[in-house]
């Protein structure tokens, strides 16, 4: 809006001036014509009858001028025009003698008799004559009827002008604003898009528990903001999950350090001892001792077998192979080949078992490797099959669980989908 007020008063002050110099320049010999056609010089002199018709006329003919008689010091003697409209009654000869000595030196502005302030183009020359002058016929070529006219029109013309400056300036501010936005958000969006596709490629928000709730950004500044706190809380809790990873990692070496430690242990002492005093044991007690060494070595084996297992669940080097079966098939086989050793030894099978309730510190570490709850014997077990059973469910895409109430045992629970099912349908054991 401001360009466009400038651009319209440079274009009015422009056309006012070129509009002047024209005037002036046609006019220039107009007060001399006066003189000359009206007879206003009769015998060297003024001919103040003349002058007074001359006034009459022109302010009916051409309202647009006014016509002043001054003499040589520049007062005004007699003019065309009501005494009321007179501001002055002296008008500066310096731009007379200007325009008289160099008429081509336009455009040239002197006084309005008709304001104190405002100068005009003019016509004037000397009287009676340019060899012996007593004063001069100053003519002013825009007088007060003029500048009335001009500024109706201008009213009119400033009104078009200026909407249309308006409308230009608008455009072209935004034009501009369109441009200088679109260098200014480049870059930012280039960053967006970055951002955009490495979240899609790295974005694994359910292995550190992030929610991607963003809502409605309301621009790209917003949108980054979102994204980096996302990224930061990621990127926290991926931290964790390493030190949490690094802590189970060096637990892990030392369980397993110890259980291997363990067998190796039994299995060095019996064969020392066995080959130490084999003259002196008995052949009962050599066989006592071969049999104890071949079961700490068969435990040693199933340790080493549950360790590769648990490794190959954890670097996904398995995959699922989904199959139908009948659960209670399955069950049915588990059962059945447990039965004999569960006979021999007495033991019972039941849904619910009739262990004593885990504490909440159990039930959190469960599932963990080499986990084995205060008070558990560790003999012939490692702690891995829970950890184990979880990962076997995860790989198919299940879940494993554990509930404890008191007086009424442990129950563990597994969640496996439904292979080929459109209602992604679970079966719970």
């Amino acid at each position: 809006m401001i360009v466009g007020g400038l651009f319209t008063a440079l274009s009015l002050y422009s056309v006012r001036e070129y509009s002047a110099a024209v005037g002036q320049e046609l006019n220039r010999d107009l007060a001399s014509n006066l003189v000359s056609d009206r007879n206003l010089v009769t015998n060297g002199k003024i001919n103040h009858s003349e002058l007074e018709r001359l006034f009459e006329l022109y302010m009916s003919i051409n309202p647009s001028i006014e016509i002043y008689l001054l003499d040589q010091a520049g007062r005004i003697l007699s003019y065309s025009a009501d005494p009321a409209k007179i501001k002055r009654k002296h008008v500066s000869l310096e731009p007379i003698h200007k325009l008289l000595n160099n008429p081509d030196a336009y455009p040239i502005q002197g006084d309005d008799p008709r304001s104190h302030d405002r100068h005009k183009v003019f016509s004037v020359t000397p009287v009676p004559s340019a060899e012996h002058p007593t004063g001069y016929l100053y003519v002013v070529l825009r007088g007060e009827e003029y500048d009335f006219a001009e500024g109706m029109v201008h009213s009119d013309r400033l009104l078009r002008m200026g909407g249309g400056a308006l409308a230009i300036s608008l455009f072209v501010g935004l034009l501009a604003g369109l441009v200088f936005f679109r260098l200014l958000t480049r870059r930012l969006s280039g960053l967006t898009a970055r951002v955009e596709a490495f979240e899609a490629e790295t974005k694994d928000t359910a292995s550190i528990g992030i929610a991607d709730e963003t809502g409605v950004p309301g621009d790209d500044v917003d949108y980054l903001a979102i994204r980096f706190d996302q990224m930061a809380a990621r990127i926290a809790g991926q931290l964790e999950l390493l030190k949490d990873k690094d802590h189970q990692r060096r637990q892990l070496v030392a369980q397993v350090s110890h259980d291997l430690r363990t067998p190796l242990a039994s299995i060095q002492g019996y064969l020392e001892t066995l080959g130490m005093k084999q003259q002196e044991l008995s052949p009962d007690e050599r066989r006592r001792f071969l049999n104890v060494a071949l079961a700490e070595t068969l435990r040693l084996s199933k340790l080493v077998d549950e360790l590769f297992e648990l490794a190959a669940l954890d670097a996904r080097e398995r995959q699922p192979f989904a199959e139908p079966f009948m659960p209670a098939e399955l069950l049915h086989d588990v059962v059945q080949k447990h039965r004999p050793k569960a006979e021999q030894a007495s033991v019972a099978l039941n849904i619910t078992t009739a262990q004593p309730a885990m504490v909440l510190a159990d039930i959190d570490h469960v599932f963990d490797p080499f986990y084995q709850g205060p008070g558990a014997s560790r003999t012939g077990h490692a702690g891995l099959g829970l950890a184990i059973a979880r990962r076997m469910a995860e790989l198919q895409q299940g879940r494993v669980s554990v509930e404890s109430h008191p007086r009424a045992g442990a129950t563990f629970c597994f969640w496996l989908p439904l292979a080929d099912s459109a209602e992604k349908e679970s079966t719970t054991l």
